[in-house]
């Protein structure tokens, strides 16, 4: 991620929007004989379906997972449900609903163009991987006996096929993140279609920066997916992604949220005012990223989020540290100063990175309270400054009064490692 500038997808997101159409109605319908046999090979020929007093066609028919259960699918003729009566032709046959009374009726999510290109993908025989992205989820605060996550899709521009109109190169993006829980039912979906552009001037800048969409749920204690599709929506690149998580039990007492590694530069500006979004601080938009990396010997501070929950029935204040771990050693270490409050806390902080060694690293925030102990802990890496190839200098040009004005290359400096120096809070 040297050098790349990540643009931060700021509104809310949404189901994507497409053209009204008429909703496919679902009936479930078990069919058995007199004997009260089920009926296996029900043809839809055997259907009367009317709605509104309307005879419907059939548009499928297949069998359900009950003996003799069958799931009809019609498209109402007036584009809209309605009373459903539903007649089996064979005789002797009787219908019923799943549980033995009424038929049961439901209405399929009319999709946009979008939600079913790239809802295709995730259920492709062999998902494309040609447009990488990177996935993530993020914690935060309690809501009654749910935990709120922040789920962010992370892709590089750099595949994207640009096309040049009128002085302006322009792209499109879909997005689409699918959450499924522990029996593989369907909680959530949420989808984007992200048209860019740029003057053709800034046509390799606009390929050189990274797309971060954050979307947001409330979860129950369990076992959760996350699938993601991205899909290039002037070519055929795509990719997707499967991302297994657990949402913990939304317990009482001192809890931690998500420690965030922050891109560079952190934070944008944004007039934004959804109220739940933790991601927001001081009227700023914070930008978090799964795979900083910075450059050892540089000036650059990693910055970081956090916010600290307490446990309000406890007197004491909580005390928080930052500690930093390369190849599971501990090699810094660092107070974190917390304004005394039984409410959330939330805390911006950096710390300068110039003497750390090339390496991956593993930054950890602990916060004790009394007895209590939480902590959170986010990784990123340290990686050599470039190194330049010393060319012989050319032969010395001569000017008008015989001075060179030839010159070499410099390299450049490499910090002694030193500890790390303890944490500032951000404005």
């Amino acid at each position: 991620m040297r050098g790349a500038v990540v643009l931060a997808l700021l509104l809310a997101a949404g189901i994507g929007q497409g053209q009204e159409a008429a909703p496919t109605v679902i009936v479930e319908v078990v069919v058995r004989d007199r004997r009260q046999a089920p009926i296996a090979n029900l043809q839809p020929t055997e259907i009367e379906l009317r709605q509104d007093a309307q005879a419907q066609a059939v548009v499928s028919m297949r069998p359900s997972k009950r003996p003799g259960g069958y799931l009809i699918r019609y498209v109402p003729r007036s584009g809209r449900p309605g009373p459903v009566m539903l007649r089996v032709l064979r005789p002797g046959a009787v219908a019923t609903g799943p549980e033995g009374g009424a038929l049961e009726v439901r209405i399929e999510e009319v999709l946009a163009p979008l939600d079913r290109r790239l809802l295709a993908l995730l259920d492709a025989a062999t998902p494309p991987a040609d447009l990488a992205h990177e996935a993530f989820v993020l914690r935060f605060e309690r809501d009654g006996d749910k935990v709120h996550h922040t789920f962010a899709v992370e892709v590089p521009l750099g595949r994207l096929e640009l096309r040049a109109a009128e002085g302006l190169v322009k792209g499109n993006l879909g997005l689409l993140a699918r959450v499924k829980n522990a029996q593989g039912e369907v909680v959530q979906r949420f989808s984007l279609e992200y048209p860019m552009e740029a003057e053709v001037a800034l046509r390799d800048r606009l390929l050189g920066e990274r797309l971060l969409w954050t979307s947001h749920l409330h979860l129950p204690a369990g076992r959760y997916v996350l699938e993601t599709a991205v899909a290039d929506l002037f070519s055929s690149a795509a990719g997707t992604g499967r991302l297994a998580f657990e949402s913990p039990a939304a317990v009482p007492g001192l809890r931690l949220s998500s420690l965030s590694v922050l891109a560079a530069g952190g934070a944008l500006a944004t007039g934004e005012t959804a109220a739940d979004n933790p991601l927001r601080h001081d009227e700023r938009q914070l930008v978090p990223t799964p795979r900083r990396q910075l450059v050892s010997g540089g000036q650059e501070q990693l910055a970081f989020y956090v916010i600290v929950f307490p446990d309000p029935s406890q007197a004491e204040p909580v005390q928080a540290a930052l500690e930093l771990y390369r190849g599971g050693a501990l090699v810094g270490r660092g107070s974190i100063a917390l304004p005394a409050s039984t409410g959330a806390i939330p805390y911006l902080g950096s710390f300068p990175v110039a003497n750390l060694q090339p390496a991956p690293y593993e930054m950890k925030v602990v916060a004790r309270q009394g007895a209590a102990l939480a902590a959170e802990a986010a990784a990123f890496e340290m990686v050599p400054p470039p190194r330049f190839k010393e060319e012989p200098a050319p032969p010395p040009a001569r000017g008008a009064e015989g001075r060179s004005t030839g010159g070499r290359p410099t390299r450049p400096a490499t910090a002694r490692p030193e500890p790390p120096a303890p944490c500032r809070r951000g404005a």
